[in-house]
């Protein structure tokens, strides 16, 4: 693909109880599962961002620097 891209990758995580508690140091019920996501990225000559999600066929590109538009 890319000589100088960077490919990370994150855990999946099955919350059962405590949503959006955790980082307030209050009790959840989670654990890990068996799936992961994963980010490639590459610098642009042209400074933009391109994001493309192949399993849904969608793709959107925009200047950082710019006003990103709202979108229900």
């Amino acid at each position: 693909m890319y000589t100088n891209a960077l490919r990370v990758s994150a855990p999946g995580r099955l919350c059962l109880f405590g949503e959006h508690q955790d980082y307030f140091g209050l009790s959840i019920i989670a654990g890990a599962i068996d799936r992961r996501i994963f980010i490639t990225g590459a610098p642009r000559s042209d400074g933009r961002i391109s994001i493309v999600c192949p399993d849904v066929d969608e793709r959107d590109e925009f200047d950082p620097g710019g006003e990103l538009p709202y979108k229900k």
